[in-house]
C-alpha cells in the first residue's frame, strides 16, 4: 500500500519559496544553455523553463528528508519536463470528452518527482486551454457528473488507488517484490538488482551466456556469477508470470472501473514507474514470450543494450470502449476484458507459463 507520506504533493514542500512568475530573464537564460548543454535537440517553452529554474534551485523531493537533492539527474529532469509537456500537448489531439487518469505511480522518489512533473505540465496546459478540467483527489468522477459539469476533455490525478480498487492492489508498482525475489541470494549478490531479474526472467538455455556475460563484463566474479541461477528463486510463486498477473489483474480491476463509469468516453491511463519486474509484466502484456532476449528487444538506440526500463518511462495504456490498448517503445497490442481473463484466471495462460517455468528452473 501507498502511504500518503509518499504522496505529500512536491509543490507543498518546495514551491512557496519562489513562483514561476519571479523567475528573471537572466535565469531563464542561464537555464536554457544548460538544457542545450545537457540535452541537444530538447526545446523547453518559457514555462517550462521557470519551472526547471526552481526546480534547479531547490530539489527535494517526495519521501526524502527536506533539503535532500533530486535523485534524477538534470539532464533526466529535463527529458522528464520535455516528456510531460509534450504529453500534455497531445491531449489536443485526443477524442472530444477525453479523459486522463494520471493514477498511481511508484512510490520511489524519482518516480514521484516525474508524476508531479506530469502533474505541473496538465496543470499548466488546462490554464490555457478551454474545455480541458483538472479534478484531483476525486476519485473516478462518473461521466453523469462531468457531462452535469459541462466539463469536455478532463485530466483526473488519483494520488491514491482509483474509487472501487484496494489501495493494496497498488503493490505491483511498489518495491516488494524485489526482495521476495532476492531472499535466497546472499546479500552481495542479492544488492546488484539487475543481473539477478536478468537471470529471473530468462529461458534456461539463456543462463548460461548471462553469467558469462557478468564476468566479462566485471560485474560480479564466478562465484558470484554462478550463485546468481534460477534455482534459487524455487517457487512458481516468484515466477516472472506470476507476478506479471498481479499487475495485470490491476489493469483488469482498472478496465472494469473504467468501463463502468466512462462507456461513452474514451480513456488514457498513465502511471509513473520504474522498474524491471514492471518491465516484465509490460512484454507479457505486448504478447511476448518473457526472456532475455525479449527483454533486450525492449531495449531502445539511448540503451543500447536491456538494463532497466528508462527511469522516466511510462507506459501508455488506452481504454476505449471494450479494449485496451498498452503501448511501449514503438510496441503495441490490443486486448478484451475477456483475452485479460483467460489469461490471469485460475489456471488460466499465465498459471500455465508459471508452472513451465518452474519445471525448467528444477531441471
Amino acid at each position: 500500500m501507498i502511504r500518503e507520506s509518499h504522496l505529500i504533493r512536491h509543490t507543498e514542500k518546495v514551491g512557496s519559496k519562489k513562483t514561476p512568475e519571479e523567475v528573471t530573464p537572466d535565469e531563464i537564460k542561464e537555464i536554457r544553455k544548460k538544457v542545450i548543454e545537457t540535452n541537444p535537440g530538447v526545446t523547453l517553452d518559457d514555462q517550462s523553463l521557470r519551472h526547471l529554474v526552481l526546480r534547479e534551485q531547490d530539489a527535494a523531493v517526495f519521501g526524502q528528508e527536506e533539503g535532500k537533492k533530486s535523485t534524477i539527474t538534470f539532464a533526466g529532469i529535463v527529458r522528464a519536463q520535455a516528456e510531460a509537456s509534450q504529453f500534455a500537448k497531445g491531449i489536443d489531439q485526443m477524442p472530444d470528452k477525453s479523459v486522463v487518469i494520471l493514477g498511481p505511480g511508484s512510490p520511489k522518489d524519482r518516480c514521484q518527482e516525474t508524476q508531479d512533473i506530469y502533474e505541473q505540465e496538465l496543470k499548466v496546459a488546462a490554464g490555457k486551454k478551454d474545455g480541458l478540467q483538472i479534478i484531483e483527489d476525486q476519485g473516478l468522477v462518473p461521466e453523469g457528473e462531468l457531462d452535469q459539469q459541462g466539463a469536455e476533455k478532463v485530466v483526473i490525478i488519483n494520488h491514491d488507488s482509483p474509487e472501487g480498487i484496494e489501495a493494496s492492489q497498488v503493490g505491483p508498482w511498489g518495491p516488494k517484490y524485489l526482495s521476495e525475489l532476492k531472499k535466497g541470494l546472499n546479500k552481495e549478490v542479492g544488492d546488484k538488482e539487475t543481473p539477478a531479474v536478468l537471470v529471473w526472467a530468462a529461458r534456461k538455455e539463456e543462463v548460461e551466456g548471462l553469467q558469462a556475460e557478468f564476468q566479462a563484463k566485471g560485474i560480479m566474479g564466478a562465484d558470484q556469477a554462478k550463485a546468481v541461477n534460477p534455482s534459487k528463486f524455487e517457487t512458481k510463486e516468484n515466477t516472472p508470470e506470476t507476478i506479471a498477473k498481479e499487475i495485470i489483474t490491476y489493469l483488469r480491476d482498472v478496465m472494469k472501473q473504467i468501463q463502468e463509469k466512462y462507456p461513452e468516453r474514451s480513456v488514457y491511463f498513465q502511471s509513473i514507474s520504474h522498474n524491471m519486474i514492471l518491465d516484465v509484466a509490460t512484454l507479457r502484456l505486448l504478447g511476448e514470450r518473457i526472456s532475455r532476449e525479449s527483454l533486450k528487444e525492449l531495449s531502445d538506440k539511448e540503451d543500447g543494450d536491456y538494463e532497466a526500463s528508462r527511469p522516466l518511462e511510462g507506459r501508455t495504456v488506452k481504454f476505449e470502449g471494450d479494449k485496451l490498448l498498452i503501448s511501449f517503445r514503438g510496441k503495441e497490442k490490443e486486448w478484451t476484458l475477456d483475452q485479460l481473463e483467460e489469461l490471469i484466471k485460475d489456471e488460466g495462460i499465465l498459471d500455465q507459463e508459471a508452472e513451465e517455468r518452474v519445471k525448467e528452473w528444477q531441471s
